[in-house]
């Protein structure tokens, strides 16, 4: 048996090892920053925000004018800021 082929076949898996070994790293980095990614945007969704809590549809705030606990100019202001999300949205 020749000494130089069975040296050189050990240090071609080695280099074989070796070519592989960045793309499985890189990788790996991909699926943690994927999986920190997603377990972030689930958290947050899952979060109700605070000024979905403190809102009134327009019916509500009709119905408060029209019992007289809102001024007109109180409706207004209140119907402006209820309407001010879905004109941002449309843009």
């Amino acid at each position: 048996m020749n000494p130089i082929l069975v040296g050189t076949g050990s240090s071609q898996a080695a280099d074989g090892f070796l070519s592989m070994l960045m793309p499985l790293l890189g990788l790996g980095a991909f699926v943690v920053v994927a999986w920190i990614l997603i377990t972030a945007v689930r958290r947050r969704l899952k979060t109700p925000s605070s000024e979905s809590s403190a809102t009134f549809s327009l019916h509500d705030l009709r119905a408060m004018r029209s019992q007289g606990l809102l001024t007109d100019e109180e409706y207004e202001r209140a119907r402006d800021l209820a309407a001010a999300p879905t004109r941002q949205s449309e843009r």
